[in-house]
């Protein structure tokens, strides 16, 4: 049996144990993911040199289209990783340095910020380990694989908990552990020096400001898109109280302009931006008063981490943990100068989330999240299983009856969908009122696709599947039309396979891609069409569904253990393309014949119960209580029981859902 040697990514320090192993074994085969070009270069002499017999293979891989036994491995990697992460924390949570971290801070804030850390850590490794296991199962023989991977005291802990026994890992070193460890410090040292001196402010007073409400910038200010602002109005806010802070933790990565920052200051809000990077300009105002509003004494009740000697495990835990504190105390600086009582953030699973959550523990404050998807996956999802929010707006009571839903969070509110601007789809484009007008058009479906990568799973070949199944049904069809809302066009641009069928679509008159399509709502498109389809559980066929419009989701990657497949399999969800297709071409023909296609009347109140176009205005009302609750002189817990009860009185006490007596498994 041949050696093969794995690598998430070969390098030169790899090349020792690589020329050690293929000595002794005669001869091995070497896989890899990415490798440096002195590795590659390297290896090349001497394979030509026949120094020794190996063989060098450059993986190329999806983990999305890489099956056993008709599980994606994109899929299975989506739940290995939460679960090994999981495991290795349990192990951790037995070791004496963790117990003293448990003491300084909350322990469910610990734990998931710990997980998280752990994930993404471990995940070169996990994910190799998956496309071992697929070329493993479709060479059908056993081999002698051996992983390699960089240091990290982790990987003892996930040997000890993996199943598989048909590989090894073998750890070579980039770098000694120590000389890491001091890196991280330096690291951290640097984080504490530029934190406050890299900021840049709007030019109001801010010695006289006072903010209640920090806001996150992450979708942007125009209502008529997806923005953090829909929950806004000046009839419910005040605006003076409303901070909102720039970082480049924003769905699109686009530094914020000049034009932005002069809307928020006309609204009468306030910015600030923690990165000179996330904005198109460093406007350094130059104004006296924004010096000196720091408030620099240091907080002697701040908790310190006592040195702890060890295993390099131990140091590992210590390391990280030194982090999580440095990055509370940071954040807690900024709330305490400006007085941030509320964060509110549409972003929930990131571990500056949790860092945040713990900041504002110490200055009583709260930490408010929004749904922004739909249940993709009902055994895990980031947004809910590392949810740090205190309070948690959702939609309707399907997010609540997910498996794996954080201990952090106190309240779930049931706003509805938030975004109030989209029941009011109006599409402007001519191409769509010229699709409505041509009377030989029967059907008019509205199309969303979704991002892919080599990791997800999503990939590239189920976006040309999707798209060519549809693009080649309407080429033959005169009496259907189609209209596309892409999650991201660069996505659609990359699918080469696609555009020459797209081209000859687009010249019936009968398909139409939405134009700015980033932060557009579905419903822009479902508007104006009798059903909506979407690839996998789509979190915009959903949306469709809210607003008004049949939806289907077109489930290639198979998760069949959703439990839309135990009422709806080929009703609202589909595995087969093929067959969907068909069902859509006898909805075309006969509606009265296929009434069940696409109907979700019987569980459309677990995904939004009011479907009234007012879900952010019952949010912006919850938050203008909840200021007042902290008006009122209230403590944090006071403050959300005086909101929760007015919220309760107003929408029904089954809006207000307390999570610490539901915790799921």
């Amino acid at each position: 049996m041949p050696t093969i040697l794995w690598f998430d990514r070969f390098s030169v320090f790899s090349l020792p144990a690589v020329c050690r192993i293929s000595y002794q074994n005669k001869g091995s085969i070497i896989r890899f993911l990415e490798i440096s070009y002195v590795a590659y270069v390297i290896l090349k002499y001497i394979k030509m040199l026949r120094i020794l017999s190996i063989e060098i293979e450059e993986i190329v891989y999806s983990l999305g289209d890489m099956k056993v036994g008709g599980e994606s491995m994109g899929m299975k990697f989506q739940f290995d990783l939460p679960e090994n992460a999981y495991k290795i924390l349990e192990k951790l949570k037995e070791r004496a340095a963790y117990k003293e971290v448990v003491k300084l801070l909350p322990e469910e804030k610990i734990d998931i910020y710990f997980e998280r850390k752990i994930g993404e850590e471990i995940y070169p490794i996990i994910r190799l380990s998956l496309i071992v296991y697929w070329y493993e199962n479709l060479d059908k023989e056993r081999n002698n694989h051996i992983l390699f991977s960089s240091y990290s005291p982790l990987l003892q802990e996930l040997k000890a908990i993996w199943d598989q026994n048909y590989f090894s890992i073998k750890l070579y070193y980039n770098f000694n552990y120590s000389k890491f460890v001091i890196k991280n410090h330096i690291r951290n040292i640097l984080k504490k020096i530029i934190f406050f001196n890299n900021i840049i402010m709007s030019k109001n007073n801010f010695k006289e400001f006072k903010a209640s409400l920090a806001l996150h910038y992450a979708e942007g200010i125009d209502i008529n898109t997806r923005s953090d602002i829909f929950w806004y109005s000046q009839n419910i806010f005040e605006p003076q109280k409303i901070l909102i802070y720039f970082d480049m933790n924003k769905a699109s990565k686009n530094p914020v302009s000049r034009e932005i920052c002069d809307q928020i200051e006309m609204m009468n809000m306030r910015w600030i931006c923690l990165e000179k990077k996330a904005m198109s300009h460093v406007k350094n105002n130059g104004d006296e008063n924004t010096r000196g509003i720091w408030n620099n004494k240091d907080d002697k009740k701040f908790p310190k981490l006592a040195m702890h000697p060890g295993t390099s495990l131990d140091k590992w835990i210590m390391m990280t943990a030194r982090t999580l504190l440095l990055e509370i105390q940071l954040w807690l600086k900024f709330y305490r100068s400006l007085n941030i009582k509320i964060v509110l953030d549409i972003g929930v699973q990131t571990t500056e989330a949790i860092t945040q959550s713990m900041a504002l523990d110490f200055v009583d404050g709260i930490r408010v999240g929004i749904q922004r998807s739909t249940m993709t996956l009902n055994k895990c999802l980031p947004f809910l299983r590392y949810n740090a929010n205190h309070l948690f707006f959702i939609w309707g009571e399907e997010a609540n009856n997910h498996r794996g839903n954080s201990k952090i969070i106190q309240n779930s509110i049931v706003s509805g969908f938030p975004f109030d601007r989209a029941f009011h789809g109006d599409s402007k484009e001519l191409e769509i009122q010229n699709v409505q007008n041509n009377e030989s058009v029967k059907l008019v479906i509205a199309l969303f696709d979704n991002t892919y990568t080599k990791d997800l799973y999503f990939s590239e070949n189920m976006m040309n599947t999707f798209y060519h199944a549809f693009l080649e049904w309407l080429i033959e069809d005169y009496e259907i039309a189609i209209i596309i809302k892409e999650k991201k066009p660069t996505y659609f641009n990359q699918l080469t396979g696609v555009h020459g069928l797209a081209l000859k679509a687009k010249q019936t008159g009968r398909l139409i891609r939405l134009e700015n399509a980033i932060g557009r709502f579905p419903s822009d498109a479902s508007s104006r069409a009798e059903i909506a389809v979407g690839i996998g559980i789509s979190s915009a066929v959903t949306e469709a569904v809210i607003t008004g419009c049949r939806g289907i989701h077109c489930d290639l990657p198979g998760y069949h253990s959703h439990s839309f497949y135990t009422w709806g399999y080929e009703k609202v969800i589909f595995d087969d393309i093929s067959r969907l297709i068909m069902a859509l071409k006898r909805y075309k023909r006969n509606p009265g014949n296929e009434q069940e296609l696409g109907d979700w009347s019987s569980y459309i109140d677990k995904l939004d119960p009011f479907r009234d176009g007012r879900g952010g205005e019952r949010i912006g009302t919850y938050m203008r209580w909840l200021l007042e609750g902290f008006g009122e002189g209230n403590d944090r817990d006071n403050a959300i029981r005086y909101a929760n009860d007015l919220y309760a009185r107003q929408w029904g006490e089954d809006k207000v859902i307390d999570m610490t007596s539901r915790k799921l498994k």
